[in-house]
């Protein structure tokens, strides 16, 4: 199992799979405090009225709400299609070889997931440490956000990792990683907005955005059962993943 993880962490930095999860990740933070500050001067430039500027919340807490939103909206989609081109390249180019040298696919799809997975957590919680830190010194307020800088970052940074698992189960699946990655994102999203109109909202992967949006930097009993339940969706998905590249891998021995 370390052979296999370290072989992730090796191919993650040639690729450059990891880096570009950090850019994509910190540069929403770096951007969020900047577009906050600047959006009443882009609104009065463009109406010409100073009332409709002035009627925008400019503050850190707003700040930090438009990087989760845009965090959710876009870094959604990348990481599913991460999720799912890896599966893809794994499958079309790689595994034919090593399956025949008694390569246990289950093993090796543990340890993308904790190569991947810590990635992704770690460093949203140092994106969502970045917007925080660099808000304070751009925009106004006396809110004192640094106590959510670890529960945010948590809950969103799980809620990424599940979508990344979404693309990777999506791959194993549909060979087309585009198509994966459409019907994954689609899913995740119809998924959180179902999952709004139900009495259990919690026990979808979806609600850590809602509960990373209240900007609370504490347990709630709701966040609790989320965190246990998305534990358990997600050892589902890693061994559905496993399941169905057997599956497919055997199909394809017997032809």
């Amino acid at each position: 199992m370390s052979e296999l993880i370290w072989k992730e962490c090796l191919e993650g930095v040639r690729r450059k799979q990891v880096f570009a999860i950090g850019i994509l990740l910190i540069g929403f933070a770096l951007l969020s405090p900047v577009m906050m500050k600047a959006l009443p001067m882009l609104l009065e430039s463009q109406t010409g009225s100073e009332e409709i500027a002035a009627a925008i919340p400019v503050n850190l807490r707003e700040s930090v709400r438009s990087f989760a939103k845009n965090i959710h909206q876009i870094a959604t989609l990348l990481l599913v299609y991460l999720g799912a081109g890896q599966i893809a390249y794994e499958r079309n180019q790689r595994l034919v070889f090593p399956i025949h040298a008694g390569l246990n696919l289950r093993a090796m799809i543990r340890a993308k997931v904790l190569v991947y997975g810590g990635a992704i957590i770690g460093l949203t919680m140092i994106a969502t440490g970045a917007t925080i830190l660099y808000g304070m010194l751009l925009l106004p307020g006396s809110w004192k956000p640094m106590s959510i800088i670890g529960w945010t970052g948590l809950e969103i940074g799980i809620y990424l990792f599940t979508a990344y698992l979404i693309g990777m189960l999506a791959g194993s699946m549909i060979r087309n990683k585009v198509l994966a990655t459409v019907l994954g994102s689609l899913f995740l999203f119809l998924l959180g907005g179902i999952a709004g109109f139900t009495t259990f909202e919690w026990i979808f992967p979806t609600y850590l955005m809602t509960e990373a949006n209240f900007l609370i930097g504490y347990w709630t009993k709701p966040l609790m059962g989320c965190f246990l339940m998305t534990v358990a969706w997600c050892g589902l998905m890693i061994e559905a993943i496993g399941w169905k590249l057997n599956r497919t891998n055997i199909t394809m021995q017997e032809e």
